[in-house]
């Protein structure tokens, strides 16, 4: 029997990397202030956010480096909506569940053609349907719609664009301090758990570890990066296929994209029921419901960690989501679907495990 790791952001941020959208964001801030703004920025995310030193560090190297590549950030219509919605207080933003209400505000504007509709866009779409609207005499709702679209996809693509930069140089150049042991191989188990890698995540880590940790990793043929990796141009980021028939929005649907860059479907070939998977560090959310469903579907046992209890419930009532009530509760209840505590992770320095903390 072999065993499927499936791994999401959690995974990477259980590393201590920092991989959330809001880090992103906290980059993107840095990365494009004047030298005025960036003292008075810099100096509040160390006291309210407590960045580690690699990050400001590659943050300054960036700025010095690579400063023409601001302007794509500052002008970048997605990237000003995402800091519109930044909740600074519980440092959380949903790029994906914001992406998806902004592409369903405009499909709405569209079906109605109301102005209260027209008001819940932002005020670059906004503008854009207006000028359009004034400037043709024979005003053709489609065409409206088609500009507004194209003009979208630019923004989403630049988006990814800013969002690969900023892994090639913070993400993929900060120091991994920790990682949960549980996941690794150890000297009584030398060869590892698992024998495929499924990753919703852009990197590398799980055998970036092992080789600092002198153990064999996971051969790259059996490792599948359903939404890219960094440095190959195909990163994928985008909504849930939840209006199949509305192809206006395919572009921004993930399915589309992995079509769209070739990110492949070699999993598909290790799923079995002779087979078990285990998630670790994925949300379970719906945005990525067709191959979480595939997955648990057709594997003989799936194992979900989670981190705390509110962890614990938010994994359950997305499974729900996924599956539906009777259906989830069959699963789990004939065990197909078990959960686990995350027990500890393990701090390293030079490469040596130094201590055990809780995760």
């Amino acid at each position: 029997m072999s065993k499927i790791l499936v791994i999401g952001n959690g995974f990477d941020l259980a590393h201590g990397l920092p991989t959330k959208y809001t880090d992103f964001l906290d980059f993107s801030e840095l990365f494009i202030a004047d030298e005025r703004e960036y003292e008075w920025k810099l100096k509040n995310l160390i006291h309210i956010k407590k960045h580690n030193k690699e990050f400001l560090k590659c943050v300054e190297s960036c700025r010095e480096l690579f400063r023409d590549f601001a302007e794509i950030f500052k002008r970048n219509s997605l990237i000003e909506y995402f800091f519109k919605q930044y909740n600074r207080k519980e440092n959380w933003v949903d790029f994906e569940g914001l992406l998806e209400i902004y592409i369903s505000n405009i499909n709405k504007y569209f079906n109605t053609n109301k102005f209260e509709d027209l008001n819940l866009l932002p005020k670059d779409i906004r503008h854009l349907i207006n000028h359009n609207y004034n400037n043709n005499y024979n005003y053709n709702n489609n065409y409206n719609k088609e500009i507004v679209y194209d003009y979208l996809r630019k923004n989403l693509d630049e988006l990814i664009d800013c969002l690969e930069f900023y892994f090639k140089e913070v993400v993929n150049k900060s120091v991994v301090l920790k990682y949960p042991m549980e996941l690794y191989p150890s000297e009584n188990h030398r060869y590892g758990i698992f024998t495929y890698i499924i990753s919703f995540n852009y990197t590398n880590t799980y055998n970036y570890i092992c080789k600092k940790l002198h153990f064999s990793g996971i051969d790259n043929d059996c490792i599948h990066y359903i939404h890219g990796k960094v440095r190959c141009g195909n990163m994928v980021l985008g909504i849930s296929d939840s209006e199949s028939e509305n192809l206006d929005t395919v572009y921004f649907k993930k399915y589309f994209q992995r079509i769209q860059k070739h990110t492949g479907n070699e999993y598909k070939k290790w799923i079995s029921q002779n087979n078990e998977v285990a998630f670790m560090g994925h949300s379970m959310d719906i945005t990525d419901g067709d191959i979480i469903k595939e997955l648990i579907t057709n594997t003989s046992k799936t194992t979900i960690y989670y981190y705390n209890q509110s962890d614990y419930e938010q994994k359950v009532i997305n499974l729900i989501k996924i599956f539906g009530k009777d259906e989830f509760e069959t699963l789990y209840y004939e065990r197909k679907i078990v959960f686990k505590a995350l027990s500890s992770s393990v701090l390293l320095l030079d490469n040596k495990v130094v201590e055990e903390t809780k995760s």
